[in-house]
């Protein structure tokens, strides 16, 4: 068993970030995982990153 508590979390929603470059999409992720820590954006959140003309578009679960 756990030898903290164990707890797991379903991300069942999707959302997306939209910018006009990686480096704006990022800067918005570590902004956001700044100002809500308790609903950070992971690694494995992230469902796909498109490039639409000259957009970034962001998928992921939170």
């Amino acid at each position: 068993m756990c030898g903290q508590e164990c707890k797991t979390v379903q991300k069942i929603q999707m959302d997306y970030i939209q910018a006009s470059s990686l480096r704006e999409l990022l800067n918005k992720v570590n902004s956001h995982n700044s100002d809500y820590p308790e609903c950070a954006i992971l690694k494995e959140d992230i469902v796909e990153i498109l490039k639409e003309e000259e957009t970034f578009i962001m998928l992921y679960y939170r």
